[in-house]
């Protein structure tokens, strides 16, 4: 967690005006309550973007096959994965664009099969 400060520095000069529908952050711990800035990478990019709905784990991520079909020269077909956390029973949080307070996320779910899976209940929780 030490480089979460070098995080925020850096956080600090997110300056998008790229318009998106959400932001998905896959990686570790981006939806994870720092206990020396109460804030997170999530609560840092749903101030500082035009994205309404950041989307982040508060705990490890992992991302895990279900089935994959494949033709007869390698290339992909479709696939079924999963996305999962392991912070229960929080898991997955979604925080809506504010760019005048902190934002503490609302809990989604820890297992969601696939990235499709995952930003519908973002949208749907209704932040």
């Amino acid at each position: 967690m030490a480089d979460t400060f070098v995080i925020d520095d850096e956080a600090a000069k997110i300056t998008n005006s790229r318009k998106m529908d959400i932001l998905v952050l896959l990686g570790c711990q981006a939806g994870a309550v720092h206990p020396h800035t109460d804030s997170n990478l999530a609560t840092m990019f749903s101030q500082r973007t035009k994205a309404p709905y950041v989307v982040a784990s508060d705990g490890d991520t992992y991302f895990s096959w279900q089935s994959m079909r494949t033709a007869h020269d390698g290339t992909i077909l479709s696939a079924s994965y999963t996305l999962t956390s392991d912070a229960n029973p929080h898991g997955y949080k979604v925080y809506k664009n504010n760019s005048t307070r902190a934002n503490s996320g609302k809990a989604i779910g820890t297992s969601f099969l696939g990235i499709g899976h995952l930003i519908y209940a973002a949208k749907a929780a209704g932040v």
